[in-house]
């Protein structure tokens, strides 16, 4: 004979973290002993009224010798109720050798009005006790159905969820094969009104698979963004941008870096009608109020499991709140190729410490010392911002995999005079067109 307890699972969804709310309601809150009792501890002797027994009191020690299963539940749950025929089949199955006791705090009036009310009810010939205000305050007992099983040697042996009480469990642990119960601790203190990530100091942040949250400029003159690894598996588990505005967080989120190929303007088409918050303002007399509308804070993060999905949540969520769509597209576009104008060339680096600083307010030059290629296309797109022609995309078609070494000028301001530098170290620009990767934003309406 079988007997399985109803119960639906509802699923909560709670910034992306989730927990298992098994059909349970709210207990009532009973003043706590100061140290909860847990399993693995000694039942206190108690004498309890109880109703629906042979006498009106029940010691505790008087059901030494039996499996004892206190059934916590309350008026309002609705499983608990549809539950006691099950427990009431359990109770005459294993007669004898266990006890089933329901157990409320709720007053005898209400209790009486259920009985009133609901055949199920009326039908259970369990043992009862009501109005309780000393059982309940032994455990941290936040929710019900709670089932409470004591070792006929008066040991608590599990505190679980009340869907675990069913014939297998029990034979098994009259058998003595203790079956691996889930053993159910709440936190007593918790506040459901605070959001969860301040909650209990923090506490629940350990849980959490994946939060993220956005605000506005925060009072700080740091702008920054990056990404932070994991340091077991070195991938991504964070980004964390601070002060920043709409348009590099898009940068951030589709080059997974603070320094990609879509940091630059010419790799990126704003197909949107309102370009505000994504350039910043020619005039520094409108900067400050500019700021204050137009810079954002984001972070996520997310377990090292979910890593490969950190930089599509993030896309996700920047797209929802700023009501645009995003994409990488291949587009045939105008470009300045680098290429090496003769095989041999002088770039090829001699080692030591690397160098890549470019800073045309403090020396006339920047060195680049045994670093990659990648850095002297870095230094273009810097010196290329004081063009007074509209500069297109850079693409390197060196072919060179080895680290340079170059020192070339910070006083360049237009093509021919970046050419001029370039060939003296063998490389040359040449204007072509080219399929490239650009950044694409969109309205969605």
């Amino acid at each position: 004979m079988k007997f399985m307890i109803k119960r639906k699972i509802y699923t909560l969804w709670f910034m992306l973290a989730f927990s298992v709310i098994n059909q349970q309601t709210y207990a009532q809150d009973a003043q706590m002993p100061l140290q909860l009792l847990d399993s693995g501890q000694m039942m206190p002797d108690m004498t309890l009224p109880i109703t629906k027994y042979s006498s009106s009191s029940l010691r505790l020690r008087d059901l030494r010798g039996k499996l004892v299963i206190l059934d916590f539940w309350n008026i309002h749950c609705a499983n608990c109720i549809a539950a006691m025929p099950e427990m009431q089949q359990l109770q005459d199955h294993f007669n004898g050798q266990v006890q089933i006791i329901l157990v409320t705090t709720d007053p005898l009036s209400q209790v009486q009005s259920l009985a009133q009310r609901s055949d199920v009810f009326r039908q259970v010939k369990l043992p009862s006790i009501v109005q309780d205000s000393s059982l309940l305050a032994l455990f941290s007992i936040k929710t019900v159905p709670t089932h409470v099983w004591i070792s006929p040697e008066g040991k608590i042996d599990y505190i679980t969820n009340g869907y675990n009480t069913n014939e297998e469990t029990i034979r098994s642990y009259l058998l003595g094969n203790k079956p691996h119960l889930f053993m159910k601790r709440e936190l007593m203190d918790i506040d459901l009104d605070k959001p969860l990530l301040l909650e209990g100091n923090g506490r629940h942040l350990n849980k959490m698979l994946y939060y993220a949250y956005l605000t506005s400029q925060i009072q700080t003159d740091v702008s920054q963004s990056g990404v932070i690894k994991d340091q077991d598996s070195n991938q991504p588990i964070s980004v964390k941008a601070i002060n920043v505005n709409i348009l590099s967080l898009f940068q951030l989120a589709h080059g997974h870096s603070a320094i990609s190929e879509y940091n630059q303007l010419n790799r990126v088409v704003l197909d949107i009608r309102d370009k505000t918050g994504y350039l910043w303002p020619e005039l520094n007399e409108h900067l400050d109020a500019w700021k204050a509308a137009n810079l954002f804070c984001y972070e996520i993060t997310v377990k090292p499991a979910y890593s490969n999905r950190l930089f599509n949540f993030m896309k996700q969520d920047l797209e929802n709140f700023f009501n645009v769509s995003t994409s990488i597209e291949v587009q045939l576009r105008p470009c300045w190729v680098l290429v090496k104008k003769s095989h041999k060339t002088s770039l090829k680096s001699r080692g030591g410490p690397t160098k890549f600083s470019m800073n045309r307010n403090t020396s006339d030059s920047t060195q680049i010392q045994n670093v990659p290629i990648q850095r002297l296309q870095d230094f273009i797109n810097g010196i290329t911002e004081n063009f007074t022609t509209n500069v297109p995309p850079i693409v390197d078609e060196t072919n060179i995999h080895y680290a340079i070494d170059l020192r070339i000028s910070n006083k360049l301001t237009k093509l021919s005079e970046l050419r001029r530098e370039l060939n003296a170290s063998g490389l040359d620009i040449l204007v072509k067109e080219r399929k490239i990767k650009m950044l694409v934003i969109r309205d969605r309406n």
